[in-house]
């Protein structure tokens, strides 16, 4: 009887545990199901994406998985231009960024705030944030950069400040290439090629405006239609037939308004003053409407940034007379402290002394020598024989004609570095000289830039890089140029 019951009892607790993984798996897998639709939609259908991500939000789901939601919904909110949604989305991550340690995820957020920012002209602080994904984005697997760096190189485009029409057009071109293969996007880069070829080209316009009419995108085939039959000049009754395409809320300012200005110039061609009275009228509302739109979402933006610091201000307040008595108790005990490890050091520095002196104990070496030795080291240094990755102390020693011992004083005397931080420095210099006085190694990888100066991995590089300029490379190249195109 009890083995029997035993027996039951294991089967009870295997289905009770098979139960709760398959509720399990089928959770997951709706979501990563309703997940991957509203991120294809985005650029396509984003109010369908935007009703998703409300109905994934409102699942019991993990930080991460929240954080994650919440920056597609933030790009979304963007295509849209609704910038005082965008701003309640950007706050709801704020709280929840300092939780996360995902570099991907923490990437796509800086990168999604450094485009809000721009939208709201808030140039400056834009570029500031577009530094930090790109940090972020180095810290990548290769695996994971391969996947994100078309991200960047849109972020890269868009944040510029272009005035000539043809470097958009042909900075287009290049991003467009790398969403082949994500047709919504595609499209979207296809639209906006058309309306910048609208007034430049307009064979090249019909051409890309064709292009988008091909596929199946709510949000651009009726206005690519709309384009194509100013364009084409067609008759006054099929135009206006399109204009209910530019009501409602769901395009961007952006969008409308170069819709607007493309009939402006269609209804002046055809002389219908009444017609050209009403666009123009209506671009100045839009104009207006977005002005208002932008100057809301700023004010929310400022205001939570203005409470944040007012927060910080009263607590810091709070907690100013405690901290005074901490203080007050604590300096007895940091001057002790200071004190001690001052002599401390004192001593270690003194064993450390006796130690080298140890160590070249009985090291005696003719001035002649060490002239020599010097001459011949300052011949090495102005070779790239130090790029060698497979260059050890040995073998400098034996190129340099004298042993390891008398090297090692040497490079202890005179250059006050070991043998690995003497090379490293010898190969980062070199490699900064390539930077200031050949442009084409500003566009190298850093991983190109660790191999062309013998290091053995990007990792010693960049750590090497950072130890004797004060800055990782990327940023260093960043700096570069953005002081030569001053």
């Amino acid at each position: 009887m009890n083995s029997r019951t035993s027996i039951y009892n294991y089967l009870l607790y295997f289905l009770v545990l098979s139960t709760c993984l398959n509720i399990v798996y089928a959770q997951n897998s709706e979501f990563e199901k309703l997940f991957e639709e509203a991120t294809k939609q985005q650029y396509s259908a984003p109010d369908k994406s935007l009703v998703l991500y409300e109905y994934l939000l409102k699942s019991n789901l993990d930080v991460d998985t929240q954080f994650l939601v919440y920056t597609q919904q933030l790009e979304t909110f963007q295509i849209l231009g609704q910038y005082g949604k965008s701003v309640e989305t950007l706050l709801k991550l704020n709280k929840l960024a300092p939780k996360i340690s995902d570099n991907e995820k923490l990437y796509r957020y800086w990168l999604e705030m450094a485009s809000l920012y721009y939208d709201l002209d808030f140039i400056e602080e834009s570029q500031k944030m577009l530094l930090k994904a790109e940090e972020y984005f180095e810290t990548l697997s290769e695996t994971q950069k391969n996947k994100n760096f078309k991200l960047l190189k849109y972020g890269h485009y868009t944040f510029q400040v272009l005035d000539n029409e043809w470097d958009k057009i042909n900075g287009l071109k290049e991003i467009q290439d790398y969403w082949k293969e994500d047709t919504a996007r595609y499209l979207w880069n296809a639209y906006m090629l058309g309306e910048f070829y609208f007034t430049l080209h307009k064979d090249s316009a019909a051409l890309y405006f064709k292009r988008v009419l091909k596929y199946e995108n709510p949000l651009l085939d009726s206005l690519a239609e709309l384009n194509l039959s100013l364009l084409q000049d067609k008759p006054k009754e099929e135009v206006v037939a399109f204009m209910q395409t530019i009501e409602g809320d769901k395009l961007s300012y952006r969008l409308k308004s170069n819709v607007l200005k493309h009939m402006i110039t269609y209804w002046e061609s055809k002389k219908e003053s009444d017609s050209l009275i009403r666009y123009i009228d209506k671009l100045d509302s839009l104009k207006e409407e977005n002005l208002l739109i932008k100057r809301q979402a700023k004010t929310l933006l400022l205001e939570e940034i203005y409470h944040n610091k007012e927060l910080e201000v009263t607590l810091t307040e709070e907690k100013l007379q405690t901290r005074q008595i901490q203080i007050i108790l604590g300096l007895s005990l940091l001057t002790l402290a200071y004190v001690v490890l001052w002599f401390y050091r004192k001593d270690k520095r003194k064993r450390k002394e006796l130690q080298k002196l140890e160590k070249n104990k009985g090291v005696v070496m003719p001035d002649k020598t060490e002239e020599d030795i010097l001459l011949r080291l300052n011949e090495f240094e102005k070779s790239t024989l130090f790029l060698d990755k497979q260059i050890r102390i040995a073998t400098l020693a034996k190129h340099l004609n004298t042993n390891i011992r008398y090297l090692s004083v040497i490079l202890n005397k005179t250059k006050n570095k070991s043998f690995n931080s003497y090379i490293n420095q010898l190969r980062i210099e070199y490699i900064l000289d390539k930077l200031h006085n050949d442009s084409q190694y500003l566009n190298y990888k850093i991983s190109y830039l660790a191999e062309e100066s013998g290091f053995a991995s990007q990792s010693s590089f960049s750590a090497s890089f950072k130890d004797i300029t004060g800055m990782s490379p990327s940023i260093y190249i960043k700096k570069i140029i953005d002081e030569k195109s001053k």
